[in-house]
């Protein structure tokens, strides 16, 4: 399944009759079966569905960590034998050293891959802008709010530049409003930086907020049951457009009834 809209990107990540099975107190469970998936370079997915339907494993397979039961998990044609420098991952828990300030946290994957210290002092300065970190460089984790902690982990990840950024569901433990002002900033940071990025949640109105297009899936085991282009009007995305967007707020009742299976949708596919 690739959306219709995006022929003239290549395919960056594909998903290729998909499935992964795992033993639980000696029982089989199948948490993805049959899932096929293109995501084409430049693409901000987002993959939303019940809570078990397997979305995480799947962004877990993209990024190397889990290697699928069946079938092909393929990065620029290739396939995905474990983790790379060339897909970045943010995780629902904070992966920051709180040993180590705001900028050298974001620093660290560029130190160990030895850029030298003029492009990483470049590359830093110009996280710290784009996702809102300006005044809290010398600042250590501890001294960060929940939300600024989890800009640093995002800044970090970004860092090295990888095409590929999977994020699963990095905003799930700020609180609503601090939640609200990352996803806006993500926006930015994404359609700035010209990064190709899937991210994961269990939230609709996320989902829809933050995709070029929706991938909808079923509980499990999860399987793409409908992919929602959005097609974001021109212009700064913010909540408050969206709020005010009748045609926005019919896809998120759509996405909504998919992901509840209320709704007999159709699926894009060509």
């Amino acid at each position: 399944m690739v959306p219709a809209s995006d022929s003239e990107h290549k395919p960056l990540l594909e998903a290729i009759g998909l499935s992964h099975h795992y033993e639980v107190r000696g029982s089989t469970v199948t948490a993805l079966d049959d899932v096929n998936l293109t995501i084409r370079e430049g693409d901000f997915v987002t993959i939303v569905g019940p809570s078990g339907c397997g979305k995480s494993t799947l962004a877990s397979m993209f990024a190397g960590l889990i290697k699928p039961s069946r079938g092909q998990v393929l990065y620029d044609g290739k396939p995905i034998d474990g983790p790379s420098r060339e897909r970045g991952m943010v995780f629902q828990e904070l992966a920051v050293l709180p040993w180590r300030t705001v900028t050298d946290n974001i620093a660290h994957g560029l130190q160990i891959a030895g850029v030298p210290k003029a492009e990483r002092n470049r590359r830093v300065a110009e996280l710290v802008k784009l996702i809102g970190l300006e005044g809290f460089e010398s600042k250590y984790p501890r001294e960060l709010s929940g939300g600024m902690r989890q800009r640093v982990a995002v800044a970090r990840t970004w860092a090295p530049e990888p095409p590929v950024i999977l994020m699963d569901e990095p905003f799930a433990a700020v609180d609503a409003i601090t939640r609200l002002t990352l996803q806006e900033e993500l926006i930015r940071l994404a359609k700035t930086t010209q990064r190709t990025v899937v991210f994961i949640t269990h939230s609709v109105d996320e989902a829809v907020f933050l995709g070029d297009y929706v991938v909808a899936m079923t509980a499990r085991p999860g399987r793409v049951l409908e992919i929602v282009p959005v097609n974001h009007p021109p212009g700064q995305r913010t909540w408050e457009a969206m709020a005010t967007d009748t045609r926005l707020q019919e896809i998120v009742s759509h996405v909504f009834e998919l992901v509840r299976g209320r709704a007999a949708g159709t699926q894009a596919e060509r």
